[in-house]
């Protein structure tokens, strides 16, 4: 893979992942190319959710009936054990290398989500720097382990605590980003400092409604590219269920794959109605949003795959695994990436 995506809702298929030319994006569907009759898709509420946001009204998707299930992301790790009608999952791509491992039988389709996570926060910090003296809130799993990471790359002394160390970024833990929100707000309104890491739309809501007042201190997108050279890092993954990805691996290159490009360029060209789209996919998390063109392009919504997925989600996974213990010393199967880096044999 000479480039794993392209920054924003542009999709990349194998024309950019492979070198080919965009006339050859996805070969013609054939009469006989067998499709299943339903798909059921299941992913966890909020950004991941955008990603199939939509997809039932795909033209490429017509005569497929659509179903998507939207868990809360604690349970998303566990849907191909507990829902025997799972057929593919939108997971975070760490949840999903650890599964690979411990060897259930999934296939990695494609990456979805290239990188959400920003620190956004009140006060004087202008960059990662800026953040030595200061507390940053954030929560677990892949959230604080590629700060962790960025910031040691970068050199930048940090320990977890809840008090601000002079020369240390302090780490404090919360359960859910929600819970640091007010926090922004009350240092907005009492002339304080407060920081926390967010995601969109999440980030669109503090900044226009919860502490207005409020700026994008770090794009930890930009700060990954700047150490690693890559646009952004494959933070959420579409994963089949090995027998589905089998059967109809044709159905998710030809008609899958085309369907969520286009659901994602939908997303940016018409925000006024991401309201009704959200509602009809069963969104809590994404409603009442002011969304505009620049909280999409933040949520950084593409589809990579193809020659060079697995080597992209290595690095990516070496990167975290020093903060990440389950990830230390994980052997990632290669089958994993047979589907995805298979179908589309370009050199």
């Amino acid at each position: 893979m000479k480039k794993s995506m392209l920054p924003i809702v542009s999709l990349v298929c194998a024309a950019l992942l492979a070198g080919c030319s965009d006339n050859n994006l996805v070969p013609p569907d054939p009469p006989d190319a067998q499709k299943p009759a339903s798909v059921h898709i299941y992913a966890p509420d909020g950004t991941p959710a955008m990603a199939i946001a939509g997809l039932k009204r795909s033209e490429e998707m017509q005569g497929v009936e659509v179903e998507c299930t939207l868990v809360a992301a604690s349970e998303i790790g566990t849907v191909f054990s507990a829902y025997p009608d799972c057929d593919l999952a939108i997971m975070p791509t760490v949840s999903a290398v650890q599964l690979a491992a411990q060897g259930m039988e999934i296939s990695y389709v494609s990456a979805n989500v290239w990188g959400n996570l920003y620190v956004v926060g009140y006060g004087e910090a202008e960059s990662l720097s800026d953040l030595k003296g200061k507390v940053v809130y954030t929560t677990t799993g892949t959230t604080i382990a590629l700060l962790e990471y960025e910031l040691a790359a970068n050199g930048i002394a940090f320990e977890m605590g809840s008090e601000a160390k002079d020369g240390v970024v302090t780490l404090y833990s919360m359960t859910a980003a929600s819970d640091y929100l007010p926090l922004i707000k009350q240092a907005q309104m009492k002339g304080g400092e407060a920081y926390g890491v967010l995601g969109e739309p999440a980030v669109t809501k503090c900044m226009t409604s919860v502490a207005t007042e409020s700026k994008i201190v770090v794009d930890m997108q930009e700060e990954y590219k700047k150490l690693t050279g890559e646009n952004g890092y494959p933070q959420a993954s579409m994963i089949a269920r090995g027998s589905f990805g089998a059967q109809y691996s044709e159905f998710i290159y030809r008609n899958l794959i085309p369907a969520l490009s286009k659901v994602n360029d939908s997303l940016i060209s018409d925000t006024e109605n991401l309201q009704s789209v959200f509602e009809e996919l069963g969104s809590t998390a994404l409603l009442n949003i002011p969304y505009t063109a620049d909280t999409i392009a933040r949520c950084n919504l593409s589809v990579g795959y193809g020659q060079g997925i697995g080597d992209t989600v290595r690095t990516y996974i070496s990167n975290l695994s020093t903060y990440v213990k389950p990830l230390q010393g994980i052997e990632i199967p290669e089958a994993f990436f047979a589907l995805s880096e298979g179908w589309w044999n370009v050199d």
